[in-house]
Formats: C-alpha cells, sequence, structure tokens
C-alpha cells in the first residue's frame, strides 16, 4: 500500500492533531516496518497539497486538521482529501468542527439529550465582580 502522511510546520498552531514531526516520524517509521510503502510530506501551501495529489497515495494520513494558507481560508484536509478522491484517515470537516469549537459541541451534545456541564464564555472586563457571574464556584477556566 501507498500511504502518505500529511502535516504542517505546527509551531504557530492552535489546532492540532497527532501531527508533531516526530510523532509523525514514529508512524512513518512503523508504517515502513509493515512493508508499505510510505512518505511524510509537511504541507505548507495549495502547491504542496496539489503534490500529494500527483503522487496519488492510496491513502493519506491526516496529522492535522487544516493547512493554514496566507491570505485565504484554512484548507481543511478532509474535505480536501474528499474532494479529490482519495482515502483519508480521521474525522470529517464537520465532525472536526465540534473538535475545535468547545461551545458548539456542547449546544449539539445539549440539543441531543446529552447532559454536560454547565459553562459560559466570558470576556476580558465583562464581570466585576464575582457575584455577576452567571454561575457560582467553583468554576473551572479554559482560556
Amino acid at each position: 500500500m501507498n500511504i502518505e502522511i500529511v502535516t504542517t510546520p505546527n509551531s504557530a498552531l492552535n489546532e492540532t492533531g497527532f501531527g508533531s514531526l516526530q510523532a509523525c516520524q514514529n508512524v512513518l517509521d512503523s508504517v515502513l516496518k509493515m512493508g508499505h510503502q510510505c512518505l511524510l510530506s509537511s504541507c505548507k501551501s495549495l502547491e504542496d497539497l496539489e503534490g500529494v495529489l500527483t503522487r496519488k497515495p492510496d491513502l493519506v494520513v491526516i496529522a492535522v486538521k487544516f493547512i493554514p494558507i496566507e491570505n485565504n481560508e484554512n484548507v481543511w484536509l478532509p474535505e480536501y482529501f474528499e474532494n479529490n478522491n482519495i482515502a483519508y484517515t480521521g474525522s470529517s470537516k464537520n465532525i472536526l468542527m465540534y473538535d475545535s469549537d468547545k461551545v458548539l459541541a456542547k449546544q449539539y451534545l445539549k440539543e441531543n439529550g446529552v447532559s454536560t456541564a454547565l459553562f459560559f464564555t466570558a470576556y476580558e472586563n465583562e464581570f466585576q465582580s464575582n457575584k455577576e457571574l452567571p454561575l457560582e464556584y467553583p468554576l473551572f477556566l479554559k482560556l
């Protein structure tokens, strides 16, 4: 099988999968030991992604959710490879959106009858005292 692992230099990304270069290298080494052809591609541009299409791998292992393209929107890898008829690992873009947006995920779960902890989103200087908070202590904060 011809497999390609796709990641991006992700030091500036907040959204990562298992995409660190060391993790990708470990996956590459394991796949090669199994006797498959495998390539690790660090993609930074649409041209890099088009190179993956040109190589026509049997399977793309997606190590990051998206690639930020300067002056454009993010290129979501599941959507990109699905639109180009390339088999890939992982979830579709619409599922990964829930992973990227915890409020959206909690609202979806609530709408579908799944209980989750109460929550709210606070912005800088929005609350001036503890009494103004919509929930009582103890609270867990996530930045």
